[in-house]
């Protein structure tokens, strides 16, 4: 059981007040437990359930689901109502015969797949999972020597301004040319490198390389043509992000005004005071920001109003079936909010033309996706937009 973002809680309310979260968490979990179960914690915002005579897999997701309940109800910490959500992870074993580290590890990754797939929720072990952890595992290993041996390698998508066909900006997007799996996309390892810790270093690799290869390309286009790079929220949280970014763009001598970074509607809603500070920071200093898979985040548009964002990206499962009746009207009144406060709108994932036709008709600004093209080498770039178009 493993507590969701439990860092923004010690940043925000303090350590102590996360220890008094912990303290309250572990007795409601006491609470929901049989005499002859054992709880303990077994990490900084985790703790294991050992549960014996269990009648069925259903029984154990039963439990888990009352756990996440429990546990989702407000805790009264000095004068403060904090709200949690918890992943868990589920192993079951029919035998006495088991080795208790295993079905420890087996129930951590299950926890771990509950975290990927959006949190607050509960997942089983099964062979499936234990393939795609091991497989994460045999990556972790290997990207730190993959990193020395250049394996890593950036490409770029073009974004295409949908009423002139010209070029409005290209996004970067890194690259594994993995020497057993093939070229591996950032879903195949970013993740990998935020686990083991080289994310920093990995996304100043990707920020320098894209500077470096596209800055002279970029100039050659109108003001408005920028660069994009994504940015997760590990990144964002370094209070060292900010000035290793501007020295960079410093150093290549990369102008400001033409950075974007992308950052994706989950980790604007929930950035922490230090990540709100890079960001107001680096807009003061002319770097732009968008919101990237608009739509897909919480309920929320609070980060609109308080954060300084330049630009909406549209997630591709609302472009997917355009020009249906709900993701046409879904679509436009998000141009329509986007436009009604200064900021452009990119609409990802466009593939066919009569997505485009409609995209088009509704106002919006830009199109990126295959239709297009899709994400190439530099080299690719520079023959084909080396020169504004």
């Amino acid at each position: 059981v493993d507590i969701d973002r439990f860092e923004q809680i010690n940043e925000t309310y303090g350590e102590s007040c996360g220890d008094e979260v912990l303290n309250q968490a572990a007795l409601r979990l006491l609470c929901l437990c049989s005499d002859g179960d054992l709880v303990a914690r077994i990490g900084g915002d985790e703790f294991a359930i050992v549960q014996d005579h269990v009648a069925s897999s259903e029984a154990a997701g039963a439990f888990a689901e009352r756990v996440c309940d429990a546990l989702s109800l407000p805790f009264d910490v000095a004068q403060n109502e904090v709200r949690i959500t918890v992943s868990i992870g589920i192993c079951t074993v029919e035998s006495a015969d088991f080795d208790a580290e295993e079905v420890m590890g087996r129930a951590h990754f299950a926890m771990h797949h509950a975290k990927r797939d959006g949190r607050n929720r509960y997942r089983f072990h099964d062979d499936e999972i234990h393939e795609q952890v091991r497989r994460q595992m045999l990556r972790a290993r290997a990207l730190p020597a993959a990193m020395q041996r250049n394996e890593l390698l950036v490409h770029y998508q073009p974004q295409i301004h949908l009423q002139t066909g010209k070029t409005s900006g290209f996004e970067a997007l890194v690259r594994w040319q993995h020497p057993e799996e093939g070229l591996l996309g950032p879903d195949g390892f970013i993740g990998v490198a935020e686990k083991s810790g080289l994310i920093g270093e990995l996304g100043e690799w990707v920020l320098r390389t894209a500077c470096k290869e596209t800055r002279d390309l970029i100039l050659r286009h109108p003001p408005h043509v920028r660069l994009a790079v994504n940015v997760s929220a590990y990144q964002l949280s370094d209070h060292f992000f900010a000035g290793r970014l501007l020295g960079i763009l410093e150093e290549l001598d990369f102008p400001l005004d033409r950075m974007e970074i992308e950052l994706t509607e989950s980790v604007l809603i929930s950035a922490t005071t230090t990540s709100r500070d890079t960001i107001h920071h680096l807009a003061d200093k002319g770097v732009r920001f968008s919101a990237d898979d608009f739509g897909t985040g919480y309920s929320s548009l609070q980060y609109l109003k308080h954060l300084p964002v330049s630009c909406l990206k549209i997630d591709q499962e609302f472009i997917r079936d355009l020009p249906n009746r709900v993701d046409t009207a879904i679509v436009k009144s998000s141009v329509d909010l986007a436009h009604s406060l200064d900021m452009d709108v990119v609409a990802e994932g466009v593939e066919e033309e009569h997505q485009s036709d409609t995209l088009r008709e509704i106002g919006c600004d830009n199109g990126q996706g295959y239709l297009f093209s899709r994400p190439v080498p530099i080299e690719t770039i520079a023959t084909n937009y080396g020169a504004p178009v």
